[in-house]
């Protein structure tokens, strides 16, 4: 079973309500916050397309589980767990401070919504200390080629060969956007951070990894557990994330939990794979 559902449309306001979600899927940071956002959207999600009553969705400061709600009425819970592949977490947050350190440079009262910048690396990882220090000084550099409009690949300065692979500059009309913070920005983007996992090899590794210790914990017998993602590198992988998922859970002879879920966010759709279900 899939389904996908347009998850910004249902967002509760509350804690981190600050942080608002129209341009595109902007996941909080915050414990608790986070694992609200995850599964309110999904318990929605699958409300909708099995035709059940889903209420009364709350945090459990008493965790586990992690969420309570009333499904056609009856009390359970749902235990949430994320996906993420191997330092990429520690790769995003240093391509991040990049991207503020860039934005921090160029002149933001232009109007460059129509504009992104592609920069690539000679070496994803080789890169990781330059990037912690130089985004302000890449900015300045940027920013004479947006005040002209440029568009296209434009030359690598010397002080940036051995780091920086390519530069280019794409004009296009460009609706609302994730990375995006304020409307007249241009759009940065990194490959770095789509990069491809090694299929046969990661997918069993880190969901074993995610997995097998929310198994070996007791949990009610109306919880729900759901094992989630976000990653750009793991948003075409439902079905080799979900057969893994079979995998660990057929090495385990006793399940705790009444259903186990795969969530997989995308920007703004919602995709859900049920990978197990009580029979008792």
């Amino acid at each position: 079973m899939q389904v996908s559902l347009d998850l910004t449309s249902m967002m509760p306001l509350g804690k981190g309500a600050s942080l608002k979600f129209k341009s595109g899927i902007r996941i909080p940071s915050e414990k608790e916050s986070r694992e609200m956002f995850v599964g309110y959207g999904f318990l929605h999600a699958l409300a909708k397309k099995e035709s059940a009553s889903v209420t009364n969705i709350r945090s459990n400061r008493d965790d586990p589980p992690d969420v309570l709600f009333d499904w056609n009425g009856i009390k359970k819970g749902l235990e949430l767990t994320e996906l993420m592949p191997e330092n990429r977490r520690r790769k995003d947050v240093k391509l991040n401070t990049l991207r503020r350190g860039i934005l921090s440079a160029i002149d933001r009262s232009k109007d460059n919504s129509d504009c992104a910048i592609v920069i690539s690396f000679i070496d994803d990882y080789g890169a990781n200390a330059w990037i912690e220090t130089n985004g302000a000084e890449l900015g300045r550099y940027l920013d004479t080629f947006l005040r002209d409009n440029f568009v296209g690949i434009v030359p690598v300065p010397a002080r940036f060969a051995g780091i920086v692979r390519t530069i280019h500059f794409i004009r296009d009309v460009f609706s609302d956007h994730p990375l995006r913070e304020n409307p007249n920005d241009p759009i940065i983007q990194f490959p770095a951070q789509s990069t491809a996992m090694i299929v046969e090899d990661d997918i069993p590794a880190i969901v074993a990894k995610a997995l097998s210790p929310k198994l070996l914990r007791s949990a009610a017998a109306l919880s729900w557990l759901i094992l989630w993602n976000v990653h750009r590198s793991l948003a075409e992988l439902h079905h080799e994330i979900a057969t893994a998922m079979q995998s660990v859970l057929r090495s385990h002879s006793a399940i705790a939990y009444e259903r186990v879920f795969h969530c997989s966010i995308g920007s703004p759709m919602c995709y859900i794979t049920k990978v197990y279900e009580s029979t008792s």
